[in-house]
């Protein structure tokens, strides 16, 4: 591209050229009758329900946090993580099903969609009434270890399946048996932080925030669990400097709990629904007992209006966003399921107008649809994380839309697309014109696209969201273009396709046709290709639109850039030049012996600027006859210089050279524009050739560069390996700093023997003091003894 200097102009706009201008003007076409077209799926199926869907909505319900907890097996020498799927959470509110059920479920989902694992081992329940689960192997002599990973949730999740830490990282022949399992541990154990009661004594309002979590996983009855709230709950009150000294909680040994005012009148006024209800102070028209027996169950729990209340959503209608709120004064109009769709209406209606969005609800699930099927409608955000998600108040996860997410897997999936069932192996298997594809059902749709696209099915598969359609197109276009698509295990074709001849029909492809003539339009002949752009003659001719007149010529023109190059390669020479002098300019500088490095104490005495411009003049002349740099230039001139093999042509030729009887510049080069200009216009294959080439100038440069500056990994540059590089994220590793991590060794170990040996010369003058001392004192009593005999 850099050494393309020609244009060819057309007559008209169904055609365009590029290339060779040599022969161009003896090239016409007419009579253009058909383009190239790819053969194309067309589908009026629409694949999803259009509609954003919740799970079963509860009016409360105890969280599970065991969604995407993980466990390690090792099976076969190999080692497989099983992730539970993020939105998975066993249904408290559903007797009849077990959790620990639900959970080996799951895993054993994730095994089926393991290679490697699936048909070879399964979790199974032993007794379903006393609770005992194993991991067992198809084969009884296979070997198989069950292991946690680093997190908590996975040390939970297999304590609660009744594994014990002894039994974990064993390899065992057959199956791993556990002990009786512990469901409780699958849900929520603590009484979460945020949770208040509101009181007032003596006409003063006061609350009492729960600041952080009050943990009863050790707390199996009722009794037990109003024990450890109470002293829990005053330890908060103490801690509050508003209530201390104003309010007592106690609790009895039959599991009964009691506020009261340590003087004055006391009432509750209300709180959260898991602390009024779990702690049983009834309400009576909206005074409620100071006084109630505790449910253990309703203290754990999540309650509906309570995690509703003052949060918001966005919701997205064809690009204009609005904000839902859930008013805290309005709490009763949505604190069950049964109001909350109206409320949710009622909202919707007010923020885009009445008939837009329509809410139902359907055995307690909530549903949006939109009036227009073309509109998109979507769910975006909540500020409140435990509000949108599979597993919060409204079981709706946050970005949901009306049409199809891509990016969640086809079970996932399998709610939104009606109909969309897995083969008997619980896998998606179809063929695209005659290429097999086998997909797990945790394999995101988007990954199903993408695999078949870039495969040799040789077509592009794309969604519209728009029409909630799916299409395809064959990669080669014209007539040999072709799309089949069928199921061989499942439904998954029928579901995203529809049914051929029902829901979707196949358009072949055509053939470019059209008349060229070689000799300026006198002859024609017709050609016929695949595609819309044709090479003639070196020449690449674009067909963009059919002739409407069979007759009508088609001629084009050719113009050659050569003053547009050649000023291209000035600069590219000026740029050569730059480095070529800054180079020089540090290998020629002279070192200034007048301005050594600054110590702290004469910095002491100096501004900022003084001590900046001292250290640009110390640093001078630092890098004079550098080898590095050196070899550096001597490499840049050679490559610029020297003759290219390939081609048997130098630089020179070009009238690109160095300066004759020029000693000062230092390789750099001049240019002779006259001379380079008619190069340019009698030999620009061979200039081109001569740069471009695998052994040209350009290809020489850049590898001599390269040998320098490189930052690659594999092939770090000499200059690089020496000093390192500005600004780098990475360690720095280069010698210099190594030589100056030596240095700072050697000056800490000589600060190391300067304090021992200051340290040894002052004990030992402490010691000649003493023994001074000493013999000072002995000298002093003998002079006493003997005077005084």
């Amino acid at each position: 591209n850099f050494f393309k200097a020609s244009s060819i102009t057309s007559s008209s706009s169904l055609v365009s050229a590029e290339g060779s201008i040599s022969n161009i003007s003896d090239i016409v076409l007419r009579n253009i009758t058909s383009l190239a077209t790819q053969t194309s799926l067309a589908s009026t199926k629409k694949v999803s329900n259009e509609s954003i869907v919740s799970g079963k909505i509860y009016d409360s319900w105890v969280r599970s946090g065991i969604g995407g907890a993980s466990v390690n097996v090792t099976y076969g020498g190999k080692d497989y993580t099983l992730t539970l799927d993020p939105d998975f959470m066993p249904d408290s509110n559903d007797a009849s099903k077990n959790a620990v059920d639900a959970v080996i479920g799951e895993l054993n989902k994730q095994i089926a969609n393991t290679d490697g694992l699936s048909g070879k081992v399964s979790f199974e329940n032993i007794d379903s009434a006393s609770g005992t689960i194993r991991l067992v192997t198809a084969n009884a002599g296979d070997s198989v270890t069950l292991s946690a990973t680093q997190y908590d949730s996975s040390k939970n999740l297999l304590t609660a399946l009744g594994f014990k830490p002894e039994q974990l990282g064993v390899s065992t022949a057959g199956s791993i048996a556990a002990a009786a399992t512990n469901e409780s541990l699958l849900y929520n154990n603590v009484i979460e932080s945020g949770s208040n009661l509101k009181f007032s004594i003596d006409g003063t309002a006061y609350t009492l925030d729960v600041g952080s979590n009050i943990d009863l996983s050790s707390c199996a009855t009722n009794a037990a669990s109003a024990t450890e709230t109470a002293k829990s709950l005053q330890k908060m009150v103490d801690d509050d400097p508003t209530l201390k000294g104003k309010l007592t909680v106690t609790a009895d040994e039959s599991g009964n709990i009691s506020f009261a005012a340590v003087s004055g009148t006391l009432s509750v006024t209300g709180g959260s629904e898991n602390l009024t209800q779990g702690l049983g102070l009834k309400n009576v028209d909206g005074t409620y007992s100071s006084s109630g027996a505790v449910d253990r169950t309703k203290l754990l729990s999540s309650y509906l209006g309570d995690e509703l209340s003052g949060t918001s959503l966005t919701f997205t209608l064809d690009g204009v966003s609005k904000k839902i709120t859930f008013n805290e004064s309005e709490k009763a109009s949505f604190d069950t399921e049964g109001e909350l769709a109206a409320y949710l209406q009622s909202s919707l209606n007010s923020q885009f107008g009445s008939g837009k969005i329509s809410v139902a609800n359907t055995n307690g699930s909530l549903s949006f649809s939109v009036s227009d099927s073309t509109s998109i409608l979507e769910l975006n955000s909540s500020d409140n994380v435990n509000v949108l998600s599979k597993t919060g108040a409204l079981r709706i996860g946050a970005g949901e839309s009306n049409r199809l997410e891509t990016s969640k897997t086809l079970d996932q999936l399998k709610s939104e697309i009606p109909g969309l069932t897995p083969g008997a192996d619980g896998k998606y298997s179809l063929t695209v014109n005659g290429q097999s594809f086998t997909f797990n059902g945790n394999t995101k749709l988007s990954s199903v696209i993408s695999t078949i696209n870039n495969s040799d099915a040789d077509v592009t598969v794309s969604y519209s969201s728009t029409t909630d359609t799916f299409g395809v197109k064959s990669k080669t276009a014209g007539t040999q273009g072709q799309i089949q698509i069928s199921d061989a295990g499942g439904n998954l074709a029928a579901s995203l396709f529809g049914t051929s001849g029902t829901d979707y029909t196949v358009k072949g492809g055509t053939n470019a046709v059209f008349d060229v003539s070689f000799d300026g339009g006198n002859t024609f002949q017709t050609i016929t290709r695949s595609t819309n752009t044709v090479t003639l003659n070196d020449v690449n001719f674009t067909l963009n639109g059919l002739s409407a007149n069979a007759t009508d010529k088609i001629t084009f023109t050719g113009q050659t850039k050569t003053d547009d190059l050649s000023d291209k390669l000035v600069d590219f020479v000026n740029d050569y030049n730059k480095i070529i002098d800054a180079v020089n300019t540090l290998v020629d500088e002279k070192y200034d012996k007048d301005y050594q490095p600054l110590t702290d104490t004469q910095k002491e005495d100096m501004s900022e600027d003084q001590i900046k411009d001292w250290e640009t003049k110390a640093k001078t002349g630092l890098l004079r006859n550098d080898s590095t740099l050196t070899s550096l230039l001597s490499g840049l001139r050679e490559a610029m210089t020297s003759v290219v093999d390939s081609t048997g042509t130098a630089l020179y030729q070009a009238g690109i050279s160095t300066q004759p009887y020029d000693y000062v510049s230092g390789g750099q080069l001049v240019t002779d524009t006259t001379k380079l200009k008619t190069e340019l216009s009698s030999n620009l294959d061979d200039i081109t050739k001569m740069f471009t080439g695998s052994d040209g100038i350009a290809s020489r440069v850049k590898a001599t560069l390269d040998s320098y500056i490189s930052t690659s990994s594999t092939h770090e540059g000499a200059l690089v390996t020496l000093a390192g590089t500005p600004n780098s994220t990475t360690p720095d590793d280069s010698d210099i700093t190594k030589k100056i991590g030596r240095y700072d060794d050697s000056i800490s170990k000589l600060k190391d023997q300067l304090k021992d040996e200051e340290e040894r010369y002052w004990n030992k003058f402490t010691s000649m003091e003493t023994a001074l001392s000493a013999l000072q004192n002995q000298s002093s009593y003998l002079t006493s003894m003997l005077s005084g005999s």
